[in-house]
């Protein structure tokens, strides 16, 4: 009765081949996470090969009247349920609540596998990680940032190796990176490093490798002549660090790295024509396309298999009621796209005047055969020739 009622589980037949799909925001785990307030961030993974994990973020309406500490009234609810893949049930979750405090991360909430079946969630001011039964392993508190004002950020990001337990902390106070290397059992330091000048923008880690996009200096006479044209300025060379020395990825990885996947590849957008590439990490170009004009807002690779999912948004006109986002599937190893398919958005309007459309989550599973696609209603699961 409650897998009935509650998972709301419906079967639908679509081009896509779609598995089912699960009305999770409206599951009682999520519902009471919403008891604090809206709910700021939802993300998606694979734990392994049977199990989807949904996280989401809800927290409090800020408090104006708190003066310049109005960010540290702020109160969170994390919630994140991990889900079987095969019948859509709910096999486990965790919820963290009334954490309170500005964010000390870059991204408001971060989910990842960690390599046996449970998961690292990285929320508010802390990182945790959870055991294949959804119990709280370990738990680690990050420094809550002492700048919160442009130019300067005190941040953290989260990083890992897909495929193995290994993660990668990234430390920025006052524009300075620090490096920390946790271990997976405790998430406390085994090392430390400091990056070179030039380090900027970290997003993918490859084993001990970590490419990055460096800082750029920004030309005045270019940056006069993107604001006429209204053309994109161009994007420096994605770099590579490991054990202190820097190198180019390759010739042509100018752009955004998106995502590190399978047997040490690397997905990368380069703007502003939709092309990418898939590069691996010794700068072996192993794919390359292009998706119209589109610029390619997010990607998420296969763990174990060398699959990456891609996601971009139709040109999307003034006045709309909604919005189409494409995604697409690409083998690196067939050269090939495998799968595509479309979803539409609803316009959402949270004030008088503006319009967004909030983009879809998407995430492989291990072997590259399954694709959850998560809105913020449902998520939805497809299967891949």
């Amino acid at each position: 009765m409650r897998f009935a009622l509650l998972l709301a589980i419906l079967q639908v037949a679509c081009a896509a081949d779609s598995l089912w799909q699960l009305e999770w925001n409206s599951l009682p785990e999520f519902q009471k996470g919403a008891t604090i307030g809206n709910r700021d961030e939802f993300q998606v993974t694979w734990l392994d090969q049977t199990t989807i994990a949904i996280a989401a973020i809800y927290r409090s309406a800020t408090d104006l009247k708190a003066g310049p500490a109005f960010r540290d009234a702020v109160r969170s609810n994390v919630v994140v349920a991990a889900i079987d893949a095969t019948s859509g049930q709910v096999r486990s979750s965790k919820a963290w609540r009334d954490l309170r405090g500005a964010s000390a991360l870059w991204n408001a909430l971060t989910l990842l596998p960690s390599g046996d079946g449970g998961a690292f969630v990285a929320a508010v001011n802390q990182i945790a990680r959870l055991s294949p039964r959804f119990q709280q392993a370990a738990l680690r508190t990050l420094n809550p940032p002492e700048r919160n004002t442009y130019p300067t950020y005190d941040r953290w990001g989260v990083n890992y190796s897909p495929g193995t337990p290994k993660l990668l902390l990234i430390s920025v106070a006052n524009n300075r990176y620090q490096l920390h290397w946790p271990r997976a059992l405790d998430l406390q330091d085994q090392k430390v490093t400091t990056p070179p000048p030039e380090f900027f923008n970290p997003t993918s880690l490859v084993g001990d490798s970590i490419v990055f996009i460096p800082r750029m200096a920004l030309d005045p006479a270019e940056v006069l002549e993107a604001v006429q044209t209204r053309k994109r300025m161009s994007s420096p060379h994605a770099r590579v660090l490991l054990h202190g020395e820097t190198r180019d990825l390759c010739e042509l990885c100018a752009g955004s790295v998106s995502e590190a996947f399978g047997e040490g590849l690397v997905m990368m957008g380069v703007q502003p024509d939709g092309s990418y590439l898939i590069v691996d990490v010794t700068g072996k170009i192993r794919h390359q396309g292009r998706y119209a004009d589109a610029t390619l807002w997010q990607a998420r690779g296969s763990s174990q298999a060398n699959r990456v999912a891609i996601f971009w948004h139709e040109n999307i006109t003034l006045g709309a009621g909604s919005s189409a986002t494409q995604i697409a599937v690409v083998d690196a190893d067939q050269r090939s796209e495998v799968l595509r398919t479309e979803i539409r958005s609803n316009a959402m309007r949270p004030a008088k005047g503006i319009v967004q459309f909030q983009s879809p989550r998407i995430a492989l599973s291990p072997d590259g055969t399954r694709l959850a696609i998560v809105t913020g209603e449902t998520l939805r699961l497809i299967a891949i020739p």
